[in-house]
């Protein structure tokens, strides 16, 4: 397949320093504009980091809430070493924002290196119910969780499954038992038929009476 030459100069340092430029004329006459976003990501490709820092730092401060920044931000932290301030800007993110896919995984990256395996395992564990079809994301929860939960897990469904086939059989033993009455109860429950079905016989007789007695008084009537 043959590379155009616009393929050639996309990515190239021309390309970002054109966009850094266009990016930067915009910002400079609007500072609350998002456009600081993609030039700090211009000045990132130009290998111009501390730049880019600076840019994400005074671009949130008028516009905090720009998640994207954040993490950008929290990655940028984490490239140069200050895994501290990336640690407490991706808490803030991934609190608010708890299916923020990148944030959470910066963040279990930078709890495992502290050795803090139950709060990663805790956001892993909750980002995966927004992507339960994920199988980056699952295998990114499971991999928190420690082979004794595992384990228990496991011993627990065994039980579970055990439980079950003892009920199953006794209900088969028990079943053939509960149609063996004893001769009285089976002579009992002959004798309430048999009663049931006089009371039932005396009813319609009576409702018969009372439907000939009222065709009678209607026909004296008329």
């Amino acid at each position: 397949m043959a590379v155009s030459a616009s393929d050639n100069w996309k990515g190239s340092v021309k390309y970002w320093e054109k966009l850094a430029a266009i990016y930067s004329a915009e910002y400079d006459s609007n500072r609350h504009s998002y456009i600081y976003l993609p030039l700090a990501d211009a000045l990132a490709n130009l290998g111009k980091i501390d730049k880019a820092i600076d840019t994400l730092e005074y671009g949130l401060a008028f516009t905090p809430g720009r998640r994207a920044a954040k993490v950008f931000l929290a990655q940028l932290y984490y490239d140069t070493g200050q895994e501290g301030k990336a640690k407490k800007l991706l808490i803030e993110v991934v609190d608010r924002w708890p299916d923020v896919l990148a944030a959470v995984s910066l963040l279990c990256k930078i709890y495992e290196k502290q050795g803090d395996i139950e709060s990663a395992q805790a956001i892993s564990r909750k980002v995966s119910y927004y992507y339960p079809d994920s199988p980056f994301v699952q295998k990114m929860a499971d991999s928190y969780i420690s082979a004794k939960e595992k384990e228990t897990e496991v011993i627990e469904t065994h039980d579970e499954t055990e439980q079950y086939e003892e009920i199953e059989e006794q209900g088969e033993v028990l079943s053939p038992a509960l149609f063996d009455e004893p001769a009285s109860l089976q002579m009992g429950r002959q004798n309430e038929g048999a009663a049931t079905d006089k009371k039932s016989r005396t009813l319609v007789a009576l409702e018969s009476m009372l439907d000939r007695i009222t065709r009678i008084r209607n026909e004296g009537i008329t």
